[in-house]
């Protein structure tokens, strides 16, 4: 009914032609540039700018009928006079009474009005070629009436807004509104596969200098630059296609996206297949002067340019769409996005974000939300964790008012760590049942005003590696929803000596120390065994993790070759020259040694004795003094042997400079040993191999360190593969101490 009714309409509207004369405007035509391939730079010449800037006229519908006559009453008042628009006054032969009909479009060189009014379909139409606005002030209205528009051009169907550059000077075209609304039921604009949208002609500010550049292939339906704006209010805007984004809409930087109603499907792009909003790399949120114009002609004035684009969802569905990149409903880059109704549902992305990608890029956005929007049910088809909202690289989620308990949001992040602040409640009512996460390894919590994303099991976050005396391997770990007081962390490696059986080694960690959101255990190695793989296995309760193995070998090689200092790297070069010798020396892993910088590590292998010659002690008239080890496995630990022969059947208790506590002895064949630690009680420090201490025992008092150990064995042995660790230990103690 409603589709007859404003049919009639226009057939009165044509009889009353030929009796009286409108005075209608219609908008100027405009000269076309051939649509671009995607990823070229189109720039116009000369010539084209010329053309563009003059007042093209529009022909008739019939050129070959002669104008009407003017009623006989020049005085008489047209019947249904139309409001005055802008724009120079053309052929009373278009749009009257605000009605399109395809021999309007036709008549117009296939493109829709670009002057303000409120025009209404008055039938289906095919509509071929782009309708570019440059008009500032311009308001126009399309209302579908229940009709369709079927668009067959490459550009976009509305381009609103440009720009042009002379010399430093910005000149911008631009605050230009077109709306789409739908009174009847139905009403669609169907795109085709012609479609790859049209040069965005965007405004960069660098170093207080504006600049201008251009991208093609972006806004399918329409492209909206230079402050202008479009909402859609009802209706379907329906499969569009952009070579670069925006399949239905591009928001250009300064510009704006509103949608009310209406419905964005079956449109695809690279990225932002339903629509995309994206500012400019370069400048800031106010911009910088330029130039703006109403029309072609008049005098600019002289005002700021927001680069922010600005795309603001209150209602309609957006569905069905697809990216072969980002973004299937929606792409967010250096923008504000504001959600505060609608759907987005059923779209498609191939790398992330199927239904709505948002990023920082190199300046800040935010994404705001608030109301009931239903974001769900969207897919990634390179990783199904990224499905639906997802961001990272910084972007600003907050709510911005009320959000119902009928919204549903489920989101998702590029990160790997354990806690992503997901959405600043910025002192908002919400519902925590309205979020969900993609990824079944995350779950929801609020914590400071936050709802972040929170690993929900236990998992190792990253590995360090502490050199020294003992060489620490510490995880740094997040135990997820659980507490430490449910969780028991043990860690676990093993190595063989002398061909035998393996020997197990690690043990449960009895603390977790904090760190933040994290907890750290350190795990201490023995330098001989930086082959052997070691696990972690986290017992939760209702489960357990076991990581993947990890050697000291593959920490060290980790950093040469990654982005560390040179002494860090150093330190690492001689760790595994020092460890490698050490597995030599103390027949562990013999058959697992690693290549390192082409050394061929000793295969003969003696055990070493005790180191007595070159060293005396300060006072030891009775020569109890029998000779010293040092362990350098787990520990960096002096053994000081002396025969009992001497100190008599019960071992004196031994004093020791930096301990108030005595060392006692242990007895062991014909010697006692007294094992002396670091002032930590863990063993001397690499940095720290130098570090004396005064001893002493009975009769016997003398001073001692780990760096004479080393000069002694340098000087004296006789046994290579003793020399060589030595030497490869005091190499790397001296690279400790660089640090």
């Amino acid at each position: 009914m409603k589709k007859g009714i404003t049919k009639a309409l226009a057939m009165f509207c044509a009889t009353a032609m030929i009796v009286s004369v409108f005075s209608v405007n219609v908008f100027a035509a405009e000269e076309k540039t051939e649509p671009q391939t995607p990823m070229e730079q189109p720039k116009l010449d000369e010539d084209e700018e010329q053309e563009q800037n003059e007042d093209p006229q529009v022909a008739p519908a019939n050129q070959n009928e002669e104008p009407v006559a003017a009623p006989v009453n020049q005085n008489e008042e047209p019947a249904q006079q139309e409001p005055e628009q802008q724009g120079d006054p053309q052929s009373a032969t278009l749009f009257a009474n605000g009605l399109i009909t395809q021999a309007d479009i036709n008549n117009n060189g296939g493109m829709l009005p670009i002057v303000s009014g409120t025009y209404t379909l008055a039938e289906d139409i095919t509509v071929s070629d782009t309708a570019h606005v440059v008009d500032a002030g311009t308001q126009i209205v399309i209302d579908l009436a229940g009709y369709t528009i079927s668009y067959t051009g490459t550009g976009s169907m509305y381009k609103l807004g440009t720009n042009t550059k002379d010399g430093s000077d910005v000149h911008v075209y631009g605050e230009i509104k077109l709306t789409i609304q739908d009174s009847g039921n139905g009403g669609k604009i169907i795109g085709s596969d012609n479609n790859l949208g049209s040069v965005d002609e965007w405004v960069s500010i660098k170093n207080n200098k504006v600049n201008v550049g251009e991208n093609a292939n972006r806004g399918g339906c329409v492209l909206i630059e230079c402050g202008c704006t479009f909402e859609l209010t009802g209706g379907t805007i329906q499969g569009f296609k952009a070579g670069d984004e925006g399949g239905a809409v591009l928001a250009s930087n300064g510009s704006n996206f509103i949608m009310t109603g209406g419905t964005i499907t079956g449109c695809k792009a690279l990225s932002g297949a339903g629509f995309a909003v994206h500012g400019a790399s370069n400048g800031t949120d106010t911009g910088s002067s330029v130039y703006y114009h109403k029309n072609m002609d008049d005098e600019p004035e002289y005002k700021k340019l927001s680069i922010v684009a600005t795309a603001t969802v209150t209602g309609g569905t957006i569905t069905g769409n697809e990216a072969t990149d980002l973004g299937g409903g929606i792409r967010n880059l250096r923008a504000n996005l504001i959600i505060e109704g609608g759907t987005v549902q059923g779209n498609k992305a191939k790398n992330a974000g199927g239904g709505i990608w948002v990023s920082k890029g190199n300046r800040t956005n935010t994404l705001y939300i608030s109301g009931s929007p239903v974001i769900s049910q969207n897919t990634c088809t390179a990783d199904s964790k990224k499905n639906n909202l997802y961001y990272g690289d910084g972007a600003i989620f907050k709510l911005n008012g009320t959000l119902s308990s009928s919204a549903e949001i489920y989101v998702s992040s590029y990160s790997t760590e354990a806690f992503i602040n997901v959405l600043d409640i910025n002192s908002n009512s919400y519902s925590l049942d309205s979020f969900h996460c993609d990824n079944s390894n995350f779950a929801l919590e609020v914590k400071s005003g936050k709802v972040r994303l929170i690993h929900s099991l236990p998992r190792i976050e990253s590995y360090s590696m502490t050199v020294g005396g003992e060489i620490f391997l510490t995880a740094k770990i997040s135990l997820g929803q659980y507490s430490k007081d449910n969780c028991t962390v043990s860690y676990a490696y093993e190595y063989t000596k002398n061909g035998g059986s393996p020997i197990a080694c690690g043990g449960t960690v009895s603390t977790l120390t904090p760190s933040g959101e994290y907890y750290t255990i350190k795990m201490p190695v023995e330098s001989a065994c930086m082959t052997a793989p070691i696990t972690i296995t986290i017992d939760y309760g209702d489960g357990t993790l076991v990581s993947n193995p990890v050697t000291i070998q593959q920490y060290a090689k980790a950093i040469i070759k990654g982005n560390y200092k040179q002494k860090e790297k150093d330190v690492a070069e001689a760790l595994l020259i020092y460890g490698g010798y050490a597995q030599v020396q103390f027949n562990i892993n013999t058959d697992k040694l690693p290549d390192i910088n082409g050394i061929d590590f000793v295969n003969d292998v003696a055990s070493y004795g005790l180191i007595a010659a070159a060293y005396t002690p300060d006072s030891d008239t009775a020569g109890a003094y029998a000779g010293a080890k040092l362990s350098m496995l787990s520990q960096t630990e002096i053994k000081l042997y002396f025969k009992k022969s001497v100190l008599g059947d019960t071992a004196p208790e031994m004093t020791v400079s930096y301990s108030s506590d005595p060392v006692t002895a242990t007895a062991s064949g014909s010697y006692y040993i007294y094992v002396i630690k670091g002032p930590t009680g863990n063993g001397f420090s690499a940095k720290n191999y130098d570090q004396t201490f005064t001893y002493s025992v009975g009769s016997v008092s003398g001073t001692y360190s780990v760096e004479t150990y080393l000069q002694v064995a340098k000087n004296t042995s006789t046994n290579q593969a003793m020399l060589n660790l030595a030497e490869a230990y005091y190499n790397f103690a001296e690279k400790c101490q660089a640090l």
